[in-house]
């Protein structure tokens, strides 16, 4: 028999204490958008495109941003920033990210990658 290899805590392993503590941010700063809309747009919570003195652990605002900086900050395609956008104007704003699955036929895998950074309270 082998002898049991010590189990390193998850939090050890290089970049995930920093993962969960970015994950914890977006998570605040979701209930500051969601509980203070007007305070969260004046410093710019979801808005990576402007000068701000904090991270809000990757958060970015469907219904603000233009196709270039979704493409950028969300790491799609510039077609698929692009439908985001489109989407938003047919139907004024966003409400959830499951409005694009249903009219921009997004997968529910994409979906789920963005509903971990997409603010949408604002």
């Amino acid at each position: 028999m082998f002898p049991a290899r010590p189990r390193v805590p998850t939090s050890a392993l290089p970049g995930v204490a920093e993962g969960l503590l970015r994950r914890e941010r977006r998570a605040r700063y979701r209930e500051l958008a969601e509980s203070d809309p007007n305070l969260a747009r004046e410093i710019g919570v979801g808005r990576p495109d402007r000068q701000r003195t904090f991270d809000d652990g990757g958060l970015v605002d469907l219904n603000s941003l233009s196709a270039a900086h979704l493409a950028r900050f969300l790491e799609i395609s510039p077609e698929q920033a692009q439908q985001i956008v489109d989407t938003r104007q047919r139907l004024s704003r966003l409400s959830s990210v499951e409005d694009l699955v249903v009219h921009a036929r997004f997968s529910p895998e994409l979906a789920e990658r963005l509903r971990e950074y997409a603010l949408l309270a604002l």
